[in-house]
């Protein structure tokens, strides 16, 4: 049998959403079948020092060795990490995720993605442009068809295996879901 597939997860902030994000990464991927890959937290950067990181990566369990960085620079040079959860405030999402990017880093965000749409629609270009992946972390496991239905709008495929992240890879929709979601009656 191969060796499993290692995604090693660098995390960029340490506030309650990074460590919610962080133990969500805990549970065996084998408990939901999946039964080629482990994933794990390698580093983590915090704006206000490095034992802030060192004490979230402590707190994460993250695995033997990983290295806490005091500046977000620092983490996304790190040849480790495959891919990045950025963390921050969303007013900060912008600069934060284009610096994971164009440090030729896989980034997750957390919600909202970026303040405005142009801000979006840059960052997804650096990641066509460098073939990364890019996505926002937004829990929609039951929303996601709520919305496709109330929406009647298939452009993503059909409402019928929902995720639970919304992710970016084209040209953001001309609306937005929330926009044009039925109200409830």
């Amino acid at each position: 049998m191969s060796s499993k597939f290692q995604v090693k997860w660098g995390i960029l902030a340490t506030g309650g959403i990074a460590e919610t994000f962080a133990r969500d990464l805990w549970p065996n991927p084998e408990t939901r079948g999946v039964r080629d890959i482990e994933h794990s937290v390698v580093a983590a950067a915090s704006s206000s020092s490095a034992k802030r990181a060192q004490d979230f990566l402590k707190e994460v369990r993250a695995v033997e060795g990983a290295k806490a960085y005091g500046s977000y620079k620092e983490l996304v040079q790190d040849p480790n990490v495959d891919i990045i959860y950025v963390a921050t405030p969303h007013s900060h999402h912008y600069q934060n995720v284009r610096l994971c990017l164009e440090a030729g880093k896989n980034v997750i965000c957390e919600k909202a993605f970026t303040t405005n749409a142009r801000q979006l629609g840059e960052l997804v270009k650096i990641a066509k442009e460098k073939n990364l992946f890019l996505m926002e972390a937004v829990c929609t496991i039951s929303n996601t068809h709520a919305v496709t239905e109330a929406n009647g709008d298939h452009r993503y495929g059909p409402a019928t295996s929902p995720s639970p992240f919304t992710s970016v890879t084209s040209s953001p929709p001309a609306k937005s879901a929330r926009s044009t979601a039925r109200k409830p009656t």
